[in-house]
């Protein structure tokens, strides 16, 4: 077995990780994390439904999550206004991984898309827009 000395790369590496760790559990068990996200689109909606989250996204049925003990989901406005206003909620807990776990699979159940902005966001998060197909006028066929 190599004997591995204090200053070598891997238990640097190491320490910082740990330290990060135990910081996010202190930082999660006095203040808390929170996520807040933004689903956009005419008629999608948020709800929560004994332990599960459903969200009505623009599939034929509506996509369920169970949500993690420690998660808590608190729902601002439950559906979209048209294009304007959007449906609004928070994930509030002490653990950072798993509150980022579950709102990574939140997003990607509809990510949002580049044409018309719709889809399921983090508030704040910029959508880079492409513009659509370009009408050729003049053109007769």
């Amino acid at each position: 077995m190599e004997n591995i000395s204090p200053d070598s790369r891997i238990e640097k590496a190491i320490h910082g990780t740990t330290r990060a760790l135990l910081n996010n559990m202190v930082i999660g068990v006095s203040k808390g994390f929170e996520k807040k996200m933004e689903i956009y689109g005419t008629g999608y909606n948020v709800k929560e439904q004994g332990g599960k989250l459903v969200i009505q996204v623009g599939f034929a049925h509506p996509v369920e999550m169970q949500i993690p003990k420690s998660v808590k989901v608190s729902i601002e406005i439950p559906a979209t206004k048209g294009n304007d206003t959007p449906a609004k909620f928070t994930l509030t807990s002490y653990d950072k991984h798993e509150i980022g776990q579950f709102a990574a699979n939140i997003r990607k159940s509809r990510p949002p898309e580049p044409y018309q902005g719709k889809g399921i966001r983090y508030a704040g998060e910029h959508v880079r827009r492409k513009a659509g197909k370009a009408f050729a006028s003049g053109a007769t066929a």
